[in-house]
C-alpha cells in the first residue's frame, strides 16, 4: 500500500477520534457539573454530541473503505506515475485531466499525492469523489470534510462547493446563511457558479436580505462567464425591470446568448419573445422554432407553449394530435394546467386521434431516455 493513502488516512482517524474524546470529556464534565437539574440546554448539547459521534464513526467506517478502496487500486499506477518524482504541477494536471476523462482510479493516484501535501485542488477533488461516489463510496461527511480543508485555504471551487453543502443540508445540517458566507468568499474570486448561486440567493431572499439590485449584479458577472442559467435570469430581470431599469432590447440578447448554448428556459424565453413581438418583430414561425427546440430538451413550459402553436396553427399547420402529445409531455412533467388544457383539448378530437397522439407521447417518452 501507498505511504500516501496510508498517511492520509491515519490523518483522518486521528482527527475523528481526538474530536470524538474532547466533545466526550466536555459532555462528562457538564453532566457532572449539571446534577439532576438538567437544563434544556444541556440536553440540546447531548443531543449534539451524540450525533457528532455518530458522525465521527461514519467516518472511521469511511475511512476503513477507504483504505480497501487503495489497496485495490493502489496496483493500477500506469508508467505516467513510475520514474522520477513529478512536481505539484504535473500531478495537478494529470488529476484534472484524468477525472475530466472519467478515468477516476487514475485520477485518485494524483489525488492522493496532492491531498498528503496539503494542496488545495487535490483536497478540492477528493470532496468531489466523495460526494459524487467517483471512484470513491459515496460519503457526504467526508466531502464537507475535504471541501472545508480546501476552502478555509481560499480555494474559490471548495468554496463554492461548500457552499452547496450548506445550501442543500448534504453531510451538515441545512445553513442558507452560512452557504452563503461561503458562496460569497467564491463570488469575490470570481468563481461563476457561486455568482450565480449567490444571486439566486438574493433574488428570493433565502439566506440575506432580498434585494433585486444584488441579484443583478451577481447574476451579470456568472452570465458574462458563460452561465446559461444565469443568463436566462439577467434576461428575465431586463424584462421585467427588477434591479435594473427595464429594457427588452437587452433582455432579447441576452436570451438569445443562453439560446445558442442550447439552454431550454433561454430558448422557451425567446419563443415567447417572437411570439408576442416583444423587442422585436413578431414572428409565429421563429417562436414556433425556439419553442420545439426546448421542447425537445424536455422544457415544459416550452413544450405547452408548442401545443398552444399547433391547437390554433400559428406557425404551423393545425394540428390537434401533435398539440395533445405535446401537453400530454407537459402534463407528465408537472406543469400545472397543462393537463386540463388537454382534457379540453381530447373532446374536440376522434378516438383516432386521441390514439396516435398517445402513441406519439409514448414513443417521444420512451426515444429521451
Amino acid at each position: 500500500m501507498q505511504p500516501v493513502a496510508i498517511g492520509i488516512c491515519i490523518q483522518l482517524l486521528s482527527v475523528t477520534f481526538l474530536e470524538s474524546l474532547e466533545l466526550g470529556e466536555e459532555f462528562a464534565s457538564e453532566s457532572e457539573s449539571g446534577g439532576s437539574e438538567m437544563k434544556a440546554g444541556t440536553r440540546t448539547e447531548i443531543t449534539e454530541t451524540a450525533q457528532f459521534t455518530s458522525r465521527s464513526a461514519r467516518l472511521v467506517i469511511c475511512a476503513i473503505l477507504f483504505l480497501a478502496v487503495v489497496s485495490l487500486t493502489g496496483h493500477a499506477q500506469t508508467s505516467s506515475h513510475i520514474g522520477p518524482e513529478l512536481d505539484t504541477d504535473t500531478r495537478r494536471a494529470q488529476a484534472v485531466a484524468a477525472f475530466e476523462h472519467g478515468d477516476y482510479a487514475e485520477a485518485l493516484l494524483d489525488v492522493q499525492w496532492l491531498v498528503s501535501r496539503n494542496d488545495p485542488l487535490g483536497q478540492t477533488y477528493f470532496g468531489r469523489m466523495f460526494r459524487d461516489g467517483l471512484g470513491l463510496p459515496q460519503n457526504d461527511d467526508q466531502a464537507v470534510y475535504w471541501f472545508r480543508l480546501a476552502a478555509e485555504q481560499g480555494d474559490a471551487a471548495a468554496q463554492s462547493n461548500l457552499g452547496r453543502m450548506y445550501f442543500l443540508g448534504r453531510g451538515v445540517l441545512p445553513d442558507a446563511a452560512r452557504a452563503a458566507v461561503w458562496f460569497r468568499l467564491a463570488a469575490e474570486q470570481g468563481e461563476r457558479e457561486a455568482q450565480a448561486a449567490l444571486g439566486h440567493m438574493y433574488q428570493t431572499g433565502r439566506g440575506v436580505t432580498r434585494n433585486d439590485a444584488q441579484a443583478f449584479n451577481w447574476f451579470r458577472l456568472a452570465a458574462e462567464q458563460g452561465h446559461a442559467n444565469s443568463q436566462a435570469s439577467l434576461g428575465l430581470m431586463y424584462e421585467y425591470g427588477r434591479g435594473t431599469r427595464r429594457s427588452l432590447s437587452e433582455a432579447l440578447r441576452w436570451y438569445r446568448i443562453g439560446a445558442e448554448q442550447d439552454h431550454g428556459l433561454s430558448q422557451s424565453l425567446l419563443g415567447v419573445m417572437y411570439r408576442d413581438g416583444l423587442g422585436i418583430p413578431q414572428d409565429d414561425v421563429q417562436a414556433v422554432n425556439w419553442f420545439r427546440r426546448a421542447a425537445g430538451q424536455g422544457a415544459a413550459f416550452a413544450q405547452a407553449c408548442l401545443a398552444d402553436m399547433y391547437e390554433h396553427g400559428r406557425g404551423v399547420e393545425q394540428d390537434y394530435v401533435e398539440a395533445y402529445k405535446w401537453l400530454s409531455l407537459a402534463a407528465s412533467d408537472g406543469l400545472r394546467d397543462a393537463a386540463g388544457a388537454r382534457d379540453l383539448l381530447a373532446a374536440r378530437m376522434s378516438p383516432q386521434q386521441l390514439n396516435e397522439a398517445r402513441r406519439k407521447a409514448r414513443e417521444f417518452t420512451h426515444g429521451s431516455r
